[in-house]
């Protein structure tokens, strides 16, 4: 959990910069979990990566991904919006 969350807090500094933009101007974040239970581990990576000072509106939601191709244990998935200025 941990390791895919930081892989998606990375790819998603890379994104933010290509917009122009970074995480301190974040507005929502959504963070899907395959499993609740594991929900610490996210939020311990989460936590050590966030803008202290411009903290987003942010939800965790719990579901079942879809099986993929190679058969790669998919645990965490985001979705974030950022203002550009």
């Amino acid at each position: 959990m941990a390791g895919q969350t930081q892989q998606c807090l990375d790819w998603i500094d890379e994104f933010l910069a290509e917009a122009g933009t970074d995480k301190s101007k974040l507005v929502t974040a959504t963070v899907y979990l395959a499993d609740m239970a594991r929900k610490s581990e996210m939020n311990d990576v989460w936590v050590a990566w966030a803008d202290r000072d411009n903290p987003c509106a942010r939800v965790c939601v719990g579901i079942t991904f879809e099986p993929r191709d190679p058969p790669d244990e998919l645990l965490v998935e985001m979705a974030v919006s950022a203002a550009v200025d």
